[in-house]
């Protein structure tokens, strides 16, 4: 169980739809779902080499009640809004077999 006081954050959960024109070309597009209480943390940080550059990526775990997750539509392909930031998922987890906490692994997307 997770205290609520410990939900400080607000996450938008964003699906993404696959869509095809009229020419057939296809293309994806978020399908904004609703806003859930999290736990926001980073837990990492690494560069890695972009364009001329370096890009910074920080890596975040949020915990979220999975009851509140699965009404919004959570799935591993998800994308999440965290303030001005963009997180993609990267993994999901339950944080004990027993618990109604999921552990989103996301990163952020530069």
């Amino acid at each position: 169980m997770i205290l609520a006081g410990m939900l400080r954050h607000r996450v938008v959960i964003q699906t993404p739809v696959a869509t095809v024109d009229s020419v057939g070309r296809r293309s994806t597009s978020l399908v904004r779902g609703g806003t859930i209480a999290a736990s926001v943390e980073a837990v990492g940080a690494n560069e890695s080499p972009y364009a001329d550059g370096v890009a910074l990526r920080t890596t975040y775990s949020i915990r979220v009640r999975a009851a509140s997750a699965a009404k919004h539509g959570r799935t591993s392909s998800s994308v999440l809004e965290y303030g001005d930031r963009t997180l993609q998922v990267v993994g999901v987890v339950r944080e004990r077999e027993e618990s109604d906490v999921l552990v989103i692994t996301a990163t952020e997307v530069a």
